[in-house]
């Protein structure tokens, strides 16, 4: 068997990852870090890549989140699509959940789960279609809804 190979490395401190893989066997993936600049204060940034059926890596983009280097981030989980594109669901020091949508805007999810201590997390419709928020609800299983709180189409496929 052969040894690991470190594919790639970020200068910083690891928060979360989450990764998907498509049928040609390419692994796509987004990594949650806090990235040290130089002097400067440390940014939390969102990193894409992805690492092919015959092992080659490939780094995607970074996506630099408005959040202040000295709120601590509680939770974060990562979504990523069939094609590389990466959402992330953040809880700030409070417990308090925004999620970054693929686009760099960060914005609260719906308010009956801005402070959810119940099961949340992300997903993509049909693999590469609009993230959705899968949120656990207190007796009443679990809810799924767009990330601004709006219902499910009721109609997926054409």
């Amino acid at each position: 068997m052969p040894s690991p190979v470190r594919m790639a490395s970020w200068p910083g401190e690891f928060i979360a990852t989450g990764a998907n893989i498509d049928a040609e066997n390419r692994i796509w993936g987004g990594m949650l870090v806090w990235k040290m600049t130089g002097d400067g204060p440390r940014q939390l940034v969102l990193v894409t890549w992805s690492v092919s059926g015959s092992n080659e890596f490939v780094e995607g983009q970074e996506h630099i989140i408005d959040w202040h280097p000295n709120e601590p981030v509680r939770e974060a989980r990562i979504a990523v699509n069939d094609v590389g594109g990466a959402v992330a669901l953040i809880a700030d020091g409070q417990g308090r959940w925004q999620v970054l949508d693929g686009k760099g805007n960060l914005q609260s999810v719906p308010i009956q789960f801005e402070t959810t201590k119940q099961p949340i997390v992300l997903a993509f419709m049909n693999g590469i279609g609009k993230p959705v928020l899968i949120a656990g609800t207190v007796g009443m299983g679990f809810k799924v809804v767009g990330l601004d709180g709006s219902p499910l189409p009721t109609r997926l496929f054409p």
